[in-house]
């Protein structure tokens, strides 16, 4: 049933960025990725402006093992947005399990100059207080403090009750139901 909503509601309303961005993650999870793709290729087409949803795109063409068309969807998002880090850290990891060295250190080294200014926040933030003793931690080497730590979050029944209540909302009530007239 949510899946013909989906899909409904995809075809009249393509560039509403949380519906494609839903709808895709739910055909995603579901095990079907090719439908999660033309979900997010025809948002592309629709809204061209939706540079995470296109680095969405990329990724998942790397998930279902078509390289090039991944390569092509992320040189095109940093093509518009240079400095866009899911694009370089995902270029990055494929260029490195290809074995493509030199291509792999560029889009790591963009990596940290774009997300590597929160380590030496950090670390000038607390310098003074490690100078004169008053916190005592061992700051990380620079490529663990970029990593972020795993979300451990606890089953909420009422957060899941809340998704799914704005999933409904996104669909139009004059598609909810096909068989009314």
């Amino acid at each position: 049933m949510l899946d013909r909503r989906f899909l409904n509601t995809m075809k009249f309303h393509p560039g509403i960025h949380e519906l494609a961005r839903a709808a895709s993650d739910h055909f995603r999870n579901t095990s079907r990725p090719e439908q999660a793709i033309e979900i997010l290729k025809s948002h592309v087409a629709t809204a061209p402006s939706s540079l995470d949803l296109r680095t969405r795109l990329g990724i998942l063409y790397f998930a279902q093992n078509r390289d090039v068309e991944g390569k092509t969807a992320l040189r095109e998002v940093l093509g518009i947005h240079p400095r866009n880090a899911l694009a370089h850290q995902s270029l990055a990891k494929f260029y490195r399990l290809h074995g493509d060295v030199e291509l792999a250190r560029f889009h790591s080294s963009e990596l940290l100059k774009i997300r590597g200014k929160h380590y030496f926040y950090w670390k000038n933030r607390f310098s003074n207080s490690l100078r004169i003793g008053i916190l005592h931690i061992d700051l990380p080497s620079p490529p663990a403090a970029i990593r972020k730590p795993a979300q451990v979050r606890p089953v909420c029944f009422t957060r899941r009750r809340r998704l799914s209540q704005r999933v409904t909302n996104l669909i139009p009530p004059s598609l909810s139901n096909p068989r009314k007239p």
